[in-house]
C-alpha cells in the first residue's frame, strides 16, 4: 500500500496541498475527486515522486517492494498516465513503445507481446508506425496509458482517465483496470467528474482547495449527505 500522512505541497506562496491523508491499498481502485485547482494531480506527481512533499510523508509498504533499499525499486513498478502526455514528436509510436521496454529492461518478445496486446486494446495497430506528431490527441492519450502500463506496475497512477478517449477506448480502459484488481494491483484515478469515478472505482477520497474532505465508499457518501449526489458541486455543498 502507500500510505499519504499530513502531506502539504507549496509552490512560492501558493498551498496546493493542506495536510492530505489517505491510503491506498492493492486490489483496489480508488478514484480522487476535485474540482481543477483541488490539488489532485500534484497528489499523483508526489505519490510517483516527480515532486517532493513541502510537509508529511508518503510511505509505500510492500513486500515486493524495498524503497528503502533502492528508490528505484518503487519507481520501477509504478506507472502514471499524466492527463496531458509528453511524447517524443518524431519517434513512432512503435518506437516510443520500444525505448520504454527497453528503459524498463524488458526482454524484447515481452514487450512486443504486450505492445502487440494493448495496441489491439486501444486501436491504434494501424498507426504505430508513423510519428506521434501524426498523431490526434486522443491517439496520444491512448499511447501514453500504454507507456503507463507496458512494464506492469503495481500502482497504476492515471490522471483525468476520460480525457480525449472515445466511448470504445473508455470501456476498453476501464476493462484493464478491473484486470488490474482483479491481479491484486492498485490503481488510482483522478478525476473531477463524480460520475466517472462512480463508474471506475470502489472507493473516492473527495479533495476541496488541497485538503480531504470525503474519504469512503459512494454508499458511505449517500449515507453521509443524506442523497445521492449527481456532481460534485452537490457535494461539495452538503459537506460543508
Amino acid at each position: 500500500m502507500i500510505r499519504l500522512a499530513g502531506v502539504y505541497r507549496s509552490f512560492g506562496p501558493q498551498q496546493a496541498l493542506l495536510g492530505v491523508s489517505f491510503t491506498l491499498h492493492r486490489g483496489e481502485v480508488l478514484g480522487l475527486v476535485g474540482h481543477r485547482w483541488a490539488g489532485k494531480t500534484t497528489v499523483l506527481r508526489l505519490i510517483a515522486a516527480a515532486l517532493p512533499p513541502s510537509g508529511g510523508s508518503i510511505e509505500v509498504v510492500d513486500e515486493e517492494i524495498d524503497p528503502a533499499r533502492d528508490g528505484r525499486s518503487f519507481k520501477s513498478r509504478l506507472g502514471f498516465a499524466p492527463a496531458d502526455p509528453a511524447l517524443y514528436p518524431f519517434l513512432t509510436g512503435n518506437d516510443t513503445l520500444k525505448l520504454v521496454g527497453t528503459l524498463h529492461q524488458l526482454d524484447a518478445d515481452v514487450a512486443a507481446r504486450r505492445i502487440g496486446r494493448y495496441a489491439g486494446t486501444f486501436g491504434l495497430q494501424g498507426v504505430l508506425d508513423q510519428p506521434t506528431h501524426t498523431y490526434s490527441r486522443g491517439m496520444r492519450r491512448k499511447l501514453s496509458l500504454i507507456v503507463s502500463i507496458l512494464h506492469d506496475p503495481l500502482y497504476w497512477l492515471i490522471d483525468e482517465p476520460t480525457e480525449a478517449l472515445d466511448a470504445a477506448a473508455l470501456r476498453a480502459l476501464k476493462e484493464l483496470v478491473e484486470e488490474q484488481k482483479r491481479d491484486g494491483r492498485a490503481v488510482l484515478v483522478a478525476t473531477r467528474k463524480l460520475g466517472h469515478a462512480r463508474a471506475f472505482c470502489d472507493r473516492f477520497v473527495i479533495l476541496r482547495e488541497g485538503r480531504v474532505v470525503f474519504d469512503g465508499d459512494p454508499e458511505s457518501l449517500r449515507r453521509t449527505i443524506g442523497a445521492e449526489p449527481q456532481s460534485l458541486d452537490e457535494v461539495y455543498e452538503a459537506l460543508a
